[in-house]
């Protein structure tokens, strides 16, 4: 390990950060920014503006028009509406915003853009002076930052926001909705248990290595972007799962392909897309969960941990064959 031996050395070692084209990260707003939105960043937006964000849903129709991402926030069920954009604010997008809010009744009003014109700025705050306590608008920028080698890394940005809204959450940032506390003690109690047997997937990595969340899912990295083991459990249903969802539509016909071969080491799994949405999933649930106080768990962590490692197993040799390809590799010189 490096030693440094003062304050100058240790700033010789600082790197850049470098502002990353967002278009070479998503090429396209619906099949690729939407769908990784949906997939991985929604906490990152939850945490952003300071509430729980769930049941996204893809593409969902309002008349002849599609809002990008219906959701609902957590501990309210009100309805959300997100519109995205990768390019600078425009009159089509925020008559679209309009649209789709009405359409759904929506309460919270979510613009994401790379950069906002001013006159677009001055709108959003306009409706949040004039519209009631009830509805809330906001605009976002999205920006994208690397130092050297780095991986690439989002982050989010509030550009306008209600004017009470800061106060509104206070009490959100201290005290969880009853649901949530249970998704999150749920997810830890789970990850502490594959922690005791030292759970580790192909490559010797400890598997349930994301930090536990309110949410009503848990999600495992395999190796491939847009492609992870989903873990989730509903209370309301009272139906667990184990799931790989996959956003490439490409990957997912060579998982079709050989799909007799995979249930012959996964066992009999429902293979469908998800209904309004950009992604496809493999799926195995159990519909003998029931969480109340003096639950056992072991038996539900015991069932998550075996297909989590079954999973993760099964479909590690797929990717890495499907990387391989030839042509896979022609387009990434």
């Amino acid at each position: 390990m490096a030693e440094f031996n003062s304050s100058e050395d240790r700033a010789q070692n600082l790197g850049e950060l470098e502002k990353v084209d967002l278009r070479k990260i998503w090429a396209k707003e619906a099949d690729h920014f939407s769908t990784w939105l949906v997939s991985e960043g929604l906490p990152l937006l939850s945490k952003t503006i300071g509430i729980v964000i769930q049941k996204p849903k893809l593409e969902v129709s309002t008349g002849s028009f599609s809002v990008d991402i219906l959701a609902e926030e957590a501990e309210t069920g009100n309805k959300i509406v997100i519109e995205n954009q990768l390019e600078q604010s425009d009159h089509d997008h925020l008559g679209k915003l309009m649209t789709y809010a009405a359409g759904h009744k929506a309460s919270i009003i979510i613009w994401i853009f790379k950069e906002i014109k001013e006159k677009h700025r001055s709108a959003i705050d306009w409706l949040n002076e004039k519209t009631d306590k009830e509805t809330s608008f906001f605009a976002l920028e999205i920006n994208v930052y690397k130092i050297g080698n780095s991986k690439p890394a989002p982050k989010l940005e509030i550009v306008c926001k209600p004017n009470e809204w800061g106060k509104r959450i206070k009490r959100r940032d201290n005290i969880l909705s009853t649901i949530e506390i249970q998704y999150e003690e749920f997810w830890q109690g789970l990850k502490k248990c594959a922690e005791d047997q030292k759970i580790k997937g192909i490559g010797g990595k400890f598997l349930f290595s994301q930090s536990p969340k309110p949410y009503h899912w848990y999600n495992i990295t395999i190796g491939m972007s847009g492609t992870y083991i989903e873990l989730t459990i509903s209370i309301q249903n009272e139906v667990m799962g184990c799931h790989l969802a996959v956003n490439d539509e490409d990957f997912y016909l060579f998982l079709e392909k050989n799909k007799n071969e995979i249930e012959e080491k996964l066992g009999r799994s429902e293979w469908r897309k998800r209904k309004r949405g950009q992604s496809w999933v493999v799926s195995q649930k159990n519909e003998d969960f029931y969480l109340y106080n003096d639950t056992n768990l072991n038996d539900y962590f015991d069932w998550f941990i075996k297909k989590a490692e079954l999973f993760h197993k099964t479909f590690v040799p797929y990717i890495k064959e499907y990387k391989e390809q030839p042509t896979l590799q022609d387009e990434d010189l």
